[in-house]
């Protein structure tokens, strides 16, 4: 009878330990997050929650009709007919896409739509021109974006 007293509060008291250790994570964690999207200084800071026309991929027609919003970790792209969302992270200079996008398939995006989806996976440097910003990848590719409206 004693030793299933004894075992009894070992248990009780290991799972106090254990659930105070992942409360003690969990803060120190949140801790972390909020100080690094507060260092947020650089260009990256200039893409947090704004819209984007994409310049130098076109759309079937051959206008300038591919908007990505880049807001609170979620990046969503509007291309002809389908959207994609995805995950991203930012840095002081640099913005990383975590996953590839995820995309409707409503109906058939043109080749340059596609190939902008493609594109934007992995981590891009970010230099601001003017009221562009380009986003620079390791491969060479380089994609424009121009600031609008929120629609």
């Amino acid at each position: 009878m004693n030793l299933i007293k004894i075992h009894s509060t070992l248990r009780n008291k290991f799972l106090f330990c254990a659930l105070l250790h992942l409360s003690l994570l969990a803060c120190d964690s949140t801790k972390k997050s909020s100080k690094a999207s507060n260092s947020l200084n650089g260009t990256s800071q200039n893409l947090e929650g704004n819209n984007f026309s994409v310049l130098n991929y076109k759309s079937k027609e051959g206008k300038i009709s591919y908007h990505l919003l880049i807001d609170k970790g979620q990046a969503i792209l509007k291309l002809d007919k389908n959207q994609c969302r995805g995950r991203y992270t930012l840095n002081k200079n640099e913005i990383v896409f975590t996953a590839p996008l995820m995309c409707t398939k409503i109906c058939c995006d043109g080749k340059e739509g596609m190939a902008l989806v493609g594109d934007l996976q992995g981590s891009f440097s970010i230099k601001k021109q003017g009221t562009t910003f380009i986003l620079s990848h390791s491969t060479g590719k380089k994609i424009e974006l121009q600031k609008v409206p929120l629609r």
